[in-house]
């Protein structure tokens, strides 16, 4: 990870290097593959790290930047409910 993060919503055009796929993908195309409304879309937080994704809310850390058997520390993400 390159500091500073930036926690921000998703912009049109993002890409994301989702695990299990090849290469980064549109992440609009990976909401429609997981059946993600553009209603709920809205307001979807990602971490950028160095300009790139490194997490995106229901998706996990990018292939990039998920642990690997060399990652000796890390960091733990959680979403917490305001009121």
């Amino acid at each position: 990870l390159s500091f500073p993060l930036t926690l921000r919503n998703w912009r049109h055009g993002d890409r994301f290097h989702a695990r299990g796929h090849s290469k980064p993908q549109k992440l609009k195309r990976l909401f429609g593959e997981e059946g993600i409304d553009r209603w709920r879309r809205e307001g979807w937080p990602v971490l950028v790290s160095g300009g790139n994704l490194a997490w995106v809310r229901q998706f996990g850390p990018s292939a990039e930047f998920a642990v690997g058997a060399e990652t000796r520390v890390g960091i733990v993400i959680t979403e917490e409910q305001s009121e």
